[in-house]
């Protein structure tokens, strides 16, 4: 039988490869040990500087808030109405003159204003004038009655300084020919006023839709020389905003406001301005698929408190109360807001309540 022997180097390459590793696992272990000592060292820091190191409020132990400081605002209770109205085509721009058009500033979209001219007719100007009726005689000095009046308003609201008793006088006269020749500066001066020399406006100013007759044309009395908006003949609040609060209220139109009355009807003397608004040329555009809105607020805003619901005790209807300190102050609720209910105080207003009141305290 034949023993071999394992080679003797074998033996050593293995001795030689132990020894060649043991410093490699050493330096490992000593790094492990050092991280370990720095990890230690630095979580023992950290929890001597936190033990030394206050902690901020908004991470101490909460108190319960047991008082609210109230916060007061504005409130005009504005809110989007509908309207219920009736209208009416508008007669237009018409003609009390006959012969040749001679000058025109008609334009859709032209405001056509008392005291201006948008017409000529024969070279002499036709005064848009606004009266409450249309004038129907020719008028001369000394002449009364009602038309001479509404002549004299007219002319007065243009600045003119003569009288307003319906008796026409010399100053009325002059003030209408310092009109004409405002426009045409050798207009004829008229001692007498006709019909043909004015063009009648039912209401202040006027958005002109559309022109019918150009320079050049031949008009006659009654020719329709523009087309107005149609006309409001009725308006009104289609349904009331609840009674509170009771104060007057306004209706707001684009840039015309105007006055409600306690049964929901709107002032007739805006109705001619609000005709002239934006949104009620879309509504009479399409009124049978359309609604004509508004906003109805407060003439004056009145002082609300914002209130937590918590704090309210006693609500009976629209009556509630709070809490100051040992002090119960009475309240009207008016409305609700961002989770607050706005409250009107009868009294002297509180600065702050408590926000839970004990329970069964009264309320006078």
């Amino acid at each position: 039988m034949i023993i071999r022997r394992a080679p003797e180097r074998s033996d050593r390459v293995a001795t030689l490869d132990t020894v060649q590793r043991s410093p490699e696992r050493s330096g490992r272990r000593g790094l492990f040990v050092a991280t370990l000592a720095i990890i230690v060292a630095t979580v023992g820091g950290l929890g001597w500087a936190l033990g030394r190191i206050s902690l901020p409020d908004e991470l101490a132990v909460p108190h319960p808030v047991e008082q609210f400081e109230l916060s007061y605002q504005d409130f005009d209770d504005a809110r989007t109405v509908d309207l219920t109205l009736t209208v009416q085509p508008s007669v237009g721009l018409v003609s009390q003159a006959e012969g040749l058009l001679t000058a025109s500033s008609c334009s859709p979209g032209v405001v056509a204003v008392s005291g201006a001219s948008t017409f000529s007719v024969d070279g002499e100007p036709l005064i848009n004038l606004h009266t409450t009726q249309p004038l129907w005689r020719p008028l001369s000095e000394g002449m009364r009655g009602p038309d001479v009046k509404s002549f004299q308003d007219a002319l007065s609201a243009l600045g003119s300084n003569g009288d307003v008793d319906g008796i026409l006088d010399g100053r009325t006269i002059q003030f209408f020919n310092a009109l004409r020749r405002n426009h045409v500066e050798n207009a004829d001066y008229l001692w007498e006023v006709p019909p043909s020399s004015v063009v009648w406006l039912s209401s202040g100013s006027n958005e002109i839709t559309g022109c019918n007759s150009g320079v050049g044309a031949s008009v006659s009395s009654g020719t329709v020389l523009a087309d107005l908006p149609h006309l409001i003949s009725s308006l009104r609040l289609s349904r009331l905003p609840s009674a509170l609060p009771a104060n007057p209220r306004v209706l707001v139109i684009n840039d015309v406001t105007a006055s409600v009355n306690d049964d929901g009807t709107v002032d007739p003397e805006s109705w001619s301005a609000i005709a002239a608004t934006a949104d009620f040329r879309a509504f009479a555009a399409d009124p049978a698929n359309s609604v004509f809105k508004g906003t109805v607020r407060l003439v004056e805003p009145i002082q609300v408190a914002s209130v937590p619901p918590s704090a309210l005790f006693g609500i009976a209807r629209e009556t509630a109360c709070v809490r100051e300190g040992n002090v119960t102050v009475h309240g009207t609720i008016i409305s609700a807001d961002l989770g607050f209910t706005l409250v009107r105080f009868d009294g002297a207003p509180p600065e702050e309540v408590e926000l839970s009141p004990p329970p069964r305290t009264r309320c006078p």
